[in-house]
């Protein structure tokens, strides 16, 4: 039907695969004659208004292995996947912003122009006329580089997940990556990036000293796509680098997750986000620097502290905290309380403090923390010499930090600025996505490992539908798999993360097979994506739907059964447990049967 969330899939009554006679909520079904144009343009195009308007719109693509995922995303032979479609039509959205721009510009620059001719025809300029000609030209300058550097262009970006391993599929050769938590609270996937000493700042890292090193990691391989032509490097990199292998329905199927995300950008935005992750990288390095020359100050004069016994009538006389000749040392403390003293005759015998006052000779003794000083050749006047390099060195870093944070702040606000500044649709992005297909694997090695990380992420995936939808109590697993970190913001878009583009809109799509010995998996990829679409917002509508399936003598077996063989638990208690079934109660039948009955 032409309803959204109408279309109902119903079941063969004889089947066993399921306990509903139907599973519903869907927008609409596409059948095998449907081309991946007619998918687009019925499934995804209406979402593409979100990402012109600055926000993120995602397309899911689940069902068993077999059933089309990659052919669906990434296309197959000469057929486009819905990848390059997406791309090709915001391309030209984009293609016709930046041509009302273009004509705009040229209306404005007659004008300046003009400005500029009688600026040189007036001969009486002064010194302060000098410097704003001087100021415009250079903003003139500004201007020329600006209208390349506004040029709007997409930034793909195409990685997948292997073993629960990241990998970069943009280039010759895939490489790994990590996941990462940037300065706005945003999940990042990033190439491990490479390590340097940041200048003016001494190296540190040995000694229990903070690491002073700036390691900024890299972003993911990007291509920059003006055109419907540079997708076609792309699409050779997904295809020829993505892990496959056999499934047990045929050999050429995807073994990964594949993830690939288009954001709307340009030049002068990009070089703004450079400027920005390089300073947010050299932060911690300089506050590090400046916390290592202020502990080395304290030891300056101090080699170490160590524990002494201190007669309690010298305390006043040796109140410094420094070690004195009259100080016993401490060699060791027992966990009963004896103590070793150095350089005491029989001081390697444990005794407590009143039996070594006893043997000392003092009236009593104490347990005490000293500072043993450094002795150096020049004396005071080279630990005053050491002390006044010390003071320069924080002094330097104290400035290089308010001179880093000064810039933060300003990198910080001309990123913004670019951003509230430019056309609304500069930061929106697209993000779509191949899920590897689940399937039921009882083979051994490889494959099945392969199968085991692909149906635990798939898994999780599921748990965080269950808990969106609120058909589980608990929060969103989003940490149980990297797939679900990554699609965090997309399946929950959240104001905490402090993220631009508050604006998100998915989609999923279900691939089935027509084939009979696959009815198994077409069920169970159905109720998946019926998750989907109860998280989706239409959670009162499948909850009537699944009123209306539900079998009445189904119902009255189970209260009967709990009536007289479970009398302690109450109506409210059955009702609850029927609730928590609700839409599986042939299920629930099952398991009464088998606990009370056999």
């Amino acid at each position: 039907p032409e309803t959204a969330g109408n279309a109902v899939a119903f079941i063969n009554p004889s089947s066993s695969s399921s306990s509903s006679p139907s599973i519903g909520g869907f927008e609409g079904v596409l059948g095998p004659e449907s081309c991946n144009r007619d998918i687009f343009t019925k499934c995804f195009q209406k979402r593409l208004p979100t990402v012109l308007r600055g926000g993120t719109a995602s397309l899911f693509c689940y069902g068993y292995t077999g059933g089309g995922k990659t052919h669906t995303v990434i296309g197959y032979g000469d057929e486009r996947g819905l990848f390059y479609l997406a791309a090709e039509s915001l391309l030209a959205e984009l293609n016709e912003l930046q041509q009302s721009k273009d004509d705009d510009d040229d209306g404005d620059g007659g004008d300046d122009d003009d400005d500029d001719d009688d600026d040189d025809d007036d001969d009486d300029d002064d010194d302060d006329d000098d410097d704003d000609d001087q100021q415009r030209d250079d903003d003139d300058d500004d201007d020329d580089d600006y209208d390349d550097d506004d040029t709007l262009f997409l930034r793909v970006t195409a990685c997948e997940i292997y073993n629960d391993t990241v990998w970069d599929l943009i280039g010759d050769e895939k490489l790994a990556c990590t996941l990462r938590t940037n300065a706005t609270g945003q999940l990042v996937v990033q190439r491990h990036g490479q390590s340097e000493q940041l200048a003016g700042v001494k190296p540190g890292g040995g000694g229990g000293e903070h690491a002073t090193l700036v390691t900024l990691s890299q972003n993911p391989r990007a291509k920059h796509v003006y055109n419907a032509e540079d997708l076609h490097e792309i699409h050779r990199s997904c295809v020829t680098q993505r892990a496959c292998g056999n499934s047990t329905t045929h050999h050429e199927s995807s073994r990964s997750h594949a993830i690939l995300r288009l954001e709307v950008t340009n030049k002068g935005l990009q070089r703004a986000e450079d400027r920005l992750r390089l300073i947010e990288a050299q932060l911690p390095a300089v506050r590090n620097a400046l916390d290592n020359a202020r502990v080395a100050a304290s030891r300056i004069r101090y080699s170490e502290y160590i524990r002494v016994l201190r007669a309690c009538d010298k305390q006043d006389a040796s109140s410094s905290g420094e070690l004195s000749a009259d100080d016993y040392c401490i060699s060791d403390v027992s966990d009963i309380g004896k103590i070793c003293l150095c350089d005491v005759e029989d001081g390697q015998v444990g005794r407590t403090v009143e039996e070594w006052a006893e043997r000392l000779g003092e009236s009593s003794l104490q347990i005490r923390y000293v500072s043993v000083l450094k002795e150096y050749p020049g004396g005071e006047v080279e630990i005053k010499a050491k002390e006044a390099e010390n003071e320069q060195e924080q002094r330097l870093l104290e400035k290089l930090l308010a001179e880093k944070e000064r810039d933060l702040i300003d990198a910080t606000k001309n990123y913004e600025e670019l951003l509230s500044k430019g056309p609304s649709v500069l930061g929106g992005s697209m993000l779509l996505v191949d899920l590897a297909g689940a399937d039921y694997d009882h083979r051994t090695g490889t494959e099945q490992k392969e199968s085991i990380a692909i149906n635990q992420s798939l898994l999780a995936l599921k748990e965080c539908f269950r808990s969106l939808s609120n058909v589980s109590k608990r929060r969103p697993p989003f940490r149980d798999s990297k797939l679900t970190r990554l699609l965090q913001d997309s399946l929950a878009p959240s104001n905490t993360t402090q993220r631009r583009n508050k604006e998100s809109v998915s989609v999923m799509l279900v691939n089935v097979s027509p084939a009979a010995q696959l009815e198994k998996g077409t069920v169970n990829a159905l109720r998946y994506g019926q998750m989907y679409a109860i998280k989706d917002g239409n959670s009162a509508m499948h909850t009537r739907q699944r009123r209306r399936a539900v079998d009445p003598e189904v119902l009255a077996a189970v209260r009967k059964i709990y009536q007289e063989k479970a009398p302690e638990k109450t109506t409210k208690q059955v009702e609850t447990i029927l609730s928590k079934y609700e839409g599986r109660e042939a299920l629930l039948l099952a398991k009464v049967r088998a606990k009370y009955l056999c």
